[in-house]
Parts: C-alpha cells; sequence; structure tokens
C-alpha cells in the first residue's frame, strides 16, 4: 500500500510518549486559521512511499524508542490516508512498536477510519473549538466528525491525549478554555490535555505560497523585561531552554502573557508560571525587580563565571 508523505522526524520528543519516529503525511481538508504547515495541505504533494518500505526504514531506529516511545503518524491529516495508515501501523505492531495517532479526528470514509484504530495504541486529538458553530468558522468543516470518531476511541478503550492550540485574542479567554476541558473531559478515555501556544513561525510558508495567513497580525511578544526570562529559558520550544522542562500549561500561561492588555492579569500568570517552575523545575527563576534563583534539594554544581553569571549547565544529584 503506497501513501503521501510530507515530511518525517527520525528522533521527535513532543508528539507522543517517549522518543519517537514522527510521519507527516500529506493532504488535509480543512483550513484552520491557524495552521502553520499550509504546504501539507495539496493532496498531490510530498513523497510516495510504500508502507512495507516505511515500516522497515522504522525499525532502524527502533532500540531508540526505549519503553515508552514509539512511530506517531500526523499530518496534514492521517485519515485522509486510512488504508496506508492501518497497514503501516499493523506492520509496526509486528514489531512491537507503540503507536499514535495524530489526528483532527476528520475522516473521508467512516469504516476506512474505523480499521485504522484496530492498531493504534493511542490518539493524540486535536480538539480545535469547543462548538460547531466555531469550527466552522475557523475551521471550515463540521465538528461532528471528529466527535464521532473520538467517541469510538473511546468505546474501544484506546487512551486519549486532547491536544489545543490556544490563540491569543481567538480562544484564549477563561470561558473558551474552560469549554474546551468540559468537552475533554466527557471522554472516559482522556489521559492528558496538552495547552499548545500560538506560534506566526509559518508566516513566511504563507507568503512563499501565496497564501494570505488568517492570524498573521495576531500578537504574541512577551511585553516588558519582566518575562523574557521566562520565555527564553523555559517554554519548550526555546533553544535556550537547557534544562529541557517541557510543560504545555507552562506554555499556554507564556501565550496568555503575551496578549495580556491587564498588567495585573499579566502578573498573575506570571506568578502562576513561577509556581508551576518551583513545583516541577530542577532550577526555577523567581519573578523580582532582581532576577533570583532557587535551587531544588538535593541538587548541586551551579557554577559562576567572572561576570557574576550562574551555569546551571554542570546540576547534577547531590551525593549521599
Amino acid at each position: 500500500m503506497k501513501g503521501r508523505v510530507h515530511s518525517i522526524q527520525s528522533l521527535g520528543a513532543v508528539d507522543g510518549p517517549g522518543v519517537r519516529y514522527v510521519v507527516f503525511l500529506q493532504g488535509c481538508p480543512l483550513r484552520c486559521a491557524y495552521c502553520h504547515n499550509p504546504d501539507t495541505w495539496d493532496f498531490s504533494g510530498g513523497e510516495e512511499k510504500e508502507a512495507a518500505d516505511l515500516a522497515r526504514e522504522i525499525c532502524r531506529y527502533k532500540m531508540y524508542f526505549g519503553d515508552k516511545g514509539g512511530v506517531t503518524v500526523s499530518g496534514g491529516e492521517p485519515l485522509m490516508q486510512p488504508a496506508f495508515v492501518g497497514e503501516l501501523f499493523s506492520l509496526l505492531h509486528g514489531e512491537g512498536i507503540h503507536t499514535a495517532l495524530d489526528t483532527s479526528g476528520v475522516w473521508a470514509d467512516w469504516d476506512s477510519a474505523c480499521r485504522v484504530l484496530d492498531h493504534t495504541d493511542l490518539i493524540l486529538g486535536d480538539l480545535k473549538f469547543a462548538t460547531p458553530e466555531e469550527y466552522r468558522l475557523h475551521c471550515k468543516a463540521d465538528m461532528n466528525k471528529p466527535l464521532a470518531f473520538y467517541r469510538l476511541a473511546e468505546e474501544r478503550n484506546i487512551p486519549l491525549w486532547v491536544r489545543h492550540v490556544v490563540v491569543p485574542g481567538l480562544n484564549d479567554s477563561l470561558e473558551d478554555m474552560g469549554k474546551i476541558k468540559v468537552l475533554a473531559e466527557s471522554f472516559s478515555n482522556l489521559e492528558k490535555m496538552e495547552w499548545l501556544p500560538f506560534h506566526n513561525l509559518c508566516v513566511e510558508k504563507y507568503q512563499s505560497m501565496g497564501i494570505p495567513f488568517p492570524l498573521a497580525g495576531t500578537e504574541i511578544g512577551a511585553r516588558g523585561n519582566g518575562a523574557e526570562c521566562f520565555r527564553l529559558q523555559w517554554s519548550s520550544a526555546s533553544p535556550e531552554n537547557f534544562a529541557r522542562y517541557d510543560n504545555s500549561a507552562y506554555d499556554t500561561l507564556l501565550s496568555i502573557i503575551a496578549g495580556a492588555e491587564d498588567e495585573t492579569a499579566r502578573l498573575g500568570c506570571l506568578h502562576d508560571a513561577e509556581a508551576l517552575l518551583l513545583e516541577e523545575g530542577a532550577v526555577a527563576p523567581l519573578y523580582t525587580t532582581v532576577t533570583a534563583w532557587t535551587l531544588r534539594d538535593g541538587l548541586t554544581g551551579v557554577l559562576r563565571d567572572g561576570r557574576g553569571w550562574f551555569s546551571f549547565t554542570g546540576v547534577v544529584p547531590r551525593s549521599e
């Protein structure tokens, strides 16, 4: 069985548990306002691959998956190529490899989409909006299709991780996020909810394709220097995140901070971000007028250079 593949990430760490081989398929019927991969829309694009050939290629990386990792098929929309995904997942299960389907839940053929679940271990479900009206307005499609697919996964007791992109000024109010939370928690198979921050790194893609980006004017930069330490050193996508801290709730707080007009609300979110780092991080910045740091008990190895700057790259557990 052949399928059209847009791209491959051989060792990914954000699309499901553990280290994963991520396959991005070509073709998507949705036109989400915040889509950052318009180059995956065209069903005739990408590279044609045989499922068996791709499975053999993936098996070369099996040693890196460990106990938690595996393969994630994303898009585009993978349910637009259900036969290909179904065969690939079947072959991977034959090799004992964990499979995850990263999907918006939109399908072309119900029976074929259902068969994909026969060899799916985890659903990464993109729950875009909480109402059919919002879904139709911002995604140009019917919300009943994804809900039906997610309910089928629930009936089969396939674990569900809900993913939701938070866009400043579009769906970042407490009311909006509350509605998404209620809908997500209505699924009995829900294991995790990921709040994903919006970014506009895709603007150049849209420009090169001659397509206007609907959210090109969305402001995402944090206001003021107070948030810079939090954004640059601790957001999951930052190259300066040396501690490899990865928390979607933290990233969402930064997204809200970026669009907050009210200084009190902004500072409240900064303190919430600080609280998350204090609870979970090995090292955490304290939000004060002068940058201060706290190191978790049981760790050592902080160095200070001639300029007085701290380096945490050598932090290790303290020997008993």
